[in-house]
């Protein structure tokens, strides 16, 4: 008995003379670790394909931000689908916004396969199941493998995750390269598809929660494809999906690839509506991407259109129509080299527009109108604390060219007075320009009809006279307006110039000259039809309202 003792206090004072206690919390992690390690499991129907995992190699694995799955099926030759499906489940309560499960289709290649995975959620325990096709025309997919893995990196990172029909067609997004990123209201996707579907289309879906957004895009003959997504609906994560279309049905798309972006803008915005005419005519719009946007006076468009798409060549213009209150104003876009950017004027002041985006028809019949079509509409709203109606820029008068401010300066020079230099303008105008009777009697109208033509050509019929006269006056800050009517039961265009807080009228037109039955236009200057009394202008116009 006493040798007993002796021995243990021997044991106890050699443990005791060590400079550094042993880590008992590692001596029994360790030995728990020996007893619970195994080798990954294979299921029966795995085994009979001569199913392997290499890696992981344990069940419970630990795993620092990458998990490599590897393995091989030899008998893969018998499968009616070249893919094992992985699915990978955050075991835990998910509560960042994006799925507890990701889903891979890997290709097998000459019967190994192989993916690496992101671990999506952070640190924590994640479930990994691994099917295979079978070997019969059935479309199921069977368990092949079944583990468990630990995940200790902190870090929030994803995969763009493709299915099943998006490998078989071809599927692959340039950009994001990551499944997870942050942005800030919006985020470039470029992809690629099989050769198979160029010229055809594919659905861009956004959502948060119950909110969605879907967007129709062409992919290109070069069977690429690139948008400019909106996150439309505030902070937080929104998934990007990626449907391609159904061979089966027309205009219907299938799931193809998902990725998720954190967006750290707060407001929300509202989506463009797009008619079927945006895509026909190959429109792009590339500012803005949705509507809610705020400006001053001037609102950003911009873009381009498919140089393949119907009319795309003979396109030389869009059409931007404000709406605010009741108050309508059109603007013209000149496209160039199938490109498009100008600023539109918010020129009744502070509130709420709508923006309507238009496609001009395309024909040869000369008509004293233009006709056309609904391609984009939006909001926005302006900030601006004056209504700058009758001075901001509207169609075919743009008061900010350096050639008329030119000018109008030159003509006034030596005015004392903004009812002076109205005068001088009405005058100049009145003896320089020259009626065009051959473009009243034709319909020769075209959309870039304006001021700086008529300045260039010096004749015009009655709206040419009124947009360089509203021009010059406008860029001297001189409100003017674009008066509609009838004169002589013929439609007819005037200018109502505010000078002195009143308006007056002139019609530079008239004072230009008169015409003759058989001798045309007659040139001769008449300062009468300046600031016309209402007595004198009832006898021959009658005012149906204002152009912007």
């Amino acid at each position: 008995m006493k040798r007993i003792i002796l021995l243990v206090l021997t044991l106890l004072t050699l443990v005791g003379c060590n400079n550094k206690l042993p880590d008992l919390s590692t001596m029994e992690q360790q030995f728990y670790t020996g007893l619970e390690k195994k080798q990954v499991s294979i299921t029966s129907f795995g085994k009979q394909l001569g199913g392997q995992i290499i890696s992981p190699k344990f069940d419970g694995a630990g795993v620092d931000q990458t998990l490599q799955v590897e393995g091989v099926v030899k008998q893969y030759q018998q499968l009616t689908q070249p893919y094992m499906w992985i699915q990978v489940t955050y075991d835990g309560k998910q509560e960042n916004g994006i799925p507890k499960t990701f889903e891979y289709y890997t290709a097998i290649k000459d019967g190994k396969f192989s993916e690496s995975i992101k671990l999506f959620s952070g640190v924590g325990d994640y479930i990994v199941k691994i099917y295979v096709s079978g070997t019969q025309e059935n479309r199921s997919f069977y368990l092949f493998s079944k583990f468990d893995v630990h995940h200790s990196s902190p870090d929030l990172q994803a995969d763009v995750t493709y299915t099943l029909l998006a490998k078989q067609q071809g599927l692959q997004i340039a950009n994001p390269s990551k499944g997870y990123q942050s942005a800030n209201g919006s985020i470039s996707l470029r992809g690629s598809v099989d050769e198979s579907l160029a010229k055809k289309k594919v659905l861009i879906q956004v959502q948060k929660g119950s909110q969605k957004w879907q967007r129709v895009i062409s992919i290109s003959k070069k069977a690429t494809f690139q948008e400019t997504v909106p996150l439309l609906y505030g902070e937080g994560i929104h998934q990007v999906e990626v449907l391609l279309p159904d061979e089966n049905r027309d205009n219907y798309f299938l799931s193809g690839a998902k990725f998720y972006v954190e967006n750290k803008t707060r407001d929300s915005r509202s989506p463009i509506q797009y008619s079927v005419m945006y895509e026909q005519r190959g429109i792009h719009l590339t500012t803005p991407i949705a509507g809610g946007g705020q400006a001053e006076y001037f609102y950003p468009v911009k873009g381009y259109i498919d140089p393949a798409a119907e009319h795309a060549k003979k396109t030389t213009h869009l059409i931007v129509q404000t709406k605010k209150d009741g108050l309508l104003a059109t603007y013209f876009v000149p496209i160039k080299d199938f490109a498009f950017q100008s600023k539109i004027p918010l020129r009744f002041g502070s509130g709420d527009y709508d923006v309507i985006v238009f496609v001009p028809e395309i024909t040869s019949q000369q008509r004293d109108y233009f006709r056309f079509f609904m391609v984009a509409k939006f909001q926005v709203s302006s900030y601006a604390k004056e209504d700058k109606r009758d001075l901001l820029p509207s169609r075919g008068i743009d008061p900010e060219n350096p050639d008329i401010i030119r000018l109008a300066k030159e003509i006034t020079a030596g005015a004392n007075s903004d009812y002076q230099r109205t005068k001088m303008i009405y005058r100049y105008i009145a003896k320089n320009m020259n009626y065009d009777v051959n473009k009243f009697e034709q319909n020769s109208f075209s959309w870039d009809d304006s001021d700086v033509k008529s300045l260039k050509l010096r004749r015009g019929v009655c709206q040419d006279y009124v947009f360089l006269t509203l021009s010059m006056l406008r860029s001297l800050d001189i409100p003017a307006r674009f008066v509609e009517g009838v004169a002589n039961n013929q439609n007819h265009a005037w200018v109502e110039v505010k000078v002195n807080g009143d308006w007056l009228v002139m019609d530079p037109t008239w004072g230009s000259g008169y015409i003759e039955p058989d001798q045309g236009f007659i040139k001769h200057y008449d300062g009468e039809f300046f600031d016309m009394s209402s007595k004198k202008l009832t006898k021959t116009h009658k005012r149906t309202g204002t152009v912007y």
